[in-house]
């Protein structure tokens, strides 16, 4: 081969190399968090790291508590026997937002860690307050309680999922203002009849407060509301959201 023509083939796959990294980290050289895409540039947040993982947060103070301001995306595995395991959470099958920042769906199980409280499909568990279930130490699975606090600090029901919906990746103009910084992604949830829904349309996430045997509380942002719901309940073989509260 003519070695112009060699060298010129050398530069074109050196120069897309060099692409390639800087579209992966960033011109810096450093890694990119694409979770900034779903983030008010306008929030300061901190950050913590889980150990177990080692993965990265950002995090954020509203009112007097301090929320992950990312859905949590840690794999539990298998655990546990009959009905107490928590061999179920999944990685988000969305298409409107990263899956890098989409986080894990979790069944209730998972999200209290059945292992060590006892709280599976069947059977009421009463686990001591707070409930660090699956997330960090340090942070736990927030109660509807501690929901009712976050949502009166944001003005309320009325506004919140207009306030806490993050700015991009709702279907139909759905998106919020995330004026506190909360970016609520809407990556559905995991049906218990084996499917991935609404995506696009829906952010839910698991309170640590049960309802009865097979039902535990939740709230529900939707693409088209403005309001968010704080008492709504659902089986809890259905994988939801996650977003843990400091300590």
């Amino acid at each position: 081969m003519n070695h112009n023509i060699v060298a010129g083939l050398k530069s074109v796959a050196i120069s897309f190399l060099v692409g390639m990294f800087f579209a992966a980290c960033g011109e810096d050289g450093k890694s990119v968090n694409p979770n900034d895409d779903y983030l008010n540039p306008n929030i300061t947040y901190d950050a913590m790291t889980d150990s177990r993982d080692n993965k990265t947060y950002k995090t954020v103070t509203i009112g007097e508590q301090t929320w992950m301001a990312e859905n949590l995306n840690y794999d539990p595995g298998k655990g546990g026997s009959g009905e107490a395991k928590y061999d179920w959470s999944w990685s988000c099958n969305t298409k409107s937002v990263n899956r890098d920042v989409a986080g894990r769906l979790y069944t209730w199980a998972a999200a209290m860690d059945s292992v060590k409280t006892g709280c599976g499909y069947y059977g009421k568990c009463s686990p001591t307050k707070p409930v660090q279930g699956i997330c960090p130490n340090g942070w736990h699975l927030p109660s509807l309680d501690e929901w009712n606090v976050l949502f009166l600090a944001v003005g309320g029901e009325s506004t919140a999922g207009k306030v806490l919906k993050s700015q991009t990746g709702w279907l139909d103009n759905g998106n919020g203002t995330d004026g506190f910084g909360f970016a609520a992604l809407p990556v559905g949830f995991w049906s218990n009849d084996g499917k991935f829904l609404n995506d696009g349309k829906l952010a839910l996430f698991w309170s640590s407060t049960e309802d009865h045997h097979h039902n535990s509380m939740y709230v529900h942002l939707d693409y088209d509301l403005e309001e968010a719901a704080l008492s709504d309940r659902y089986y809890k073989n259905n994988g939801l959201s996650i977003r843990c509260v400091k300590d």
